[in-house]
């Protein structure tokens, strides 16, 4: 009995590597894993299909211009509060909408505050200007962080062609001119 006892304590004192590790905990490990990665892998499709129908949502229509002592847009798009929320990462899908006439304004709206900070490094101010084009006050004039576009009587916005397509190329070139660029941002000049 006491041979028992002893060999129980030797085996019990034994390093942790000398004894074999049970089959069902390495492939419960493995599971585990396995299962992991797949978690991981449709989160990154599902944000991606999340992305695209968010921005299906976003349009030009839902910056206003609101008063507060002075005039200043303003975004009511939860879908464009959405694509702010999830970040830089967007930047690929909206940098091809800063030319388009019905999601450019909006676009712009969203990277600026996306890249808020960048821009203040860059020596950009993410400021905003209104004012009346002439003594009726039928058409406003906006400038929100360098980019010119206009509201109507209706209260519709819109751009000229060559301001949108100005504020791509200056988009762009931002992402080429500084250091903390990223190098998936540079090849949307081709687009």
């Amino acid at each position: 009995m006491s041979i028992i006892v002893n060999l129980n304590i030797r085996i019990s004192n034994s390093p942790p590597s000398a004894s074999p590790k049970p089959l069902a905990a390495t492939l419960m490990r493995h599971l585990l894993i396995i299962i992991t990665l797949t978690l991981l892998c449709l989160t990154s499709v599902g944000q991606k299909q999340s992305v695209d129908t968010l921005i299906t949502k976003i349009d030009n229509q839902q910056i206003v211009i609101m008063m507060q002592y002075v005039w200043f847009p303003k975004m009511f798009s939860p879908a464009g509060d959405d694509l702010v929320k999830i970040g830089k990462s967007v930047t690929d899908k909206l940098i091809p909408l800063l030319k388009d006439t019905s999601k450019g304004i909006i676009a712009h709206y969203i990277l600026s505050n996306i890249w808020a900070d960048k821009l203040k490094i860059a020596g950009q101010t993410l400021s905003s200007r209104v004012y009346p084009i002439n003594d009726k006050a039928d058409t406003l004039e906006i400038l929100y962080s360098d980019f010119t576009f206009y509201q109507d009587n209706k209260r519709r916005n819109f751009a000229k062609q060559d301001d949108l397509d100005n504020n791509k190329i200056r988009w762009v070139s931002f992402f080429k001119t500084n250091t903390f660029k990223q190098q998936k941002h540079i090849n949307l000049i081709r687009q």
